[in-house]
């Protein structure tokens, strides 16, 4: 029964601090084609790595404010990416000779954690298995009862959960960025 609530723990802990990460090599670059569409599991792209290099990763309000024309651009090797909806966008719009280059970019993404029961804490330390238990419990907690005295423990468990994953959200994201 408590399964499911471990689930959502391990997926309230990953929106936090992204412990839960996929390196990913199934889009593939087409000549003239400059958005496409993310991996079903994706949250968050970390980085792109095409030909061996970095990519600049940009938001859509810097290209506004920078009057980037981005649908606009001659095609060429991309330089930047951004994230628009579910699509990845690439800058500029990558031609022939970019695809012969590296068909296939290399994508770091936070990807949604494999399902509990499957694989149980995949990719989270071990000494911070606890935390999605606290979600849990308060989720289980604020799904089943209705009294009082257990709804103020849901919310000292939240509280705990929330203050246990920003503690360790630093350790994470240097992680990632290491791998």
């Amino acid at each position: 029964r408590l399964t499911p609530h471990l689930q959502e723990g391990l997926n309230a802990l990953n929106r936090r601090i992204g412990y839960h990460f996929t390196d990913d090599t199934s889009i593939t670059l087409v000549d003239g084609t400059q958005e496409y569409t993310l991996m079903a599991d994706c949250q968050d792209v970390e980085w792109v790595e095409w030909n061996s290099d970095l990519l600049q990763k940009v938001d859509m309000d810097h290209w506004r404010r920078n009057n980037v024309k981005w649908r606009q651009t001659p095609i060429d090797f991309p330089r930047e990416y951004a994230i628009y909806g579910r699509k990845l966008i690439f800058h500029p719009t990558p031609n022939a000779r970019a695809v012969t280059a590296d068909s296939a970019p290399t994508i770091r993404y936070i990807s949604i954690p494999a399902e509990y029961s499957a694989n149980g804490f995949a990719q989270l330390n071990s000494q911070d298995h606890r935390i999605p238990i606290y979600y849990a419990g308060a989720d289980w907690l604020l799904t089943w009862t209705r009294s009082e005295a257990d709804m103020k423990r849901a919310e000292f468990l939240m509280s705990v959960f929330e203050r246990e994953a920003a503690e360790v959200a630093s350790v994470y994201a240097a992680r990632r960025m290491q791998a």
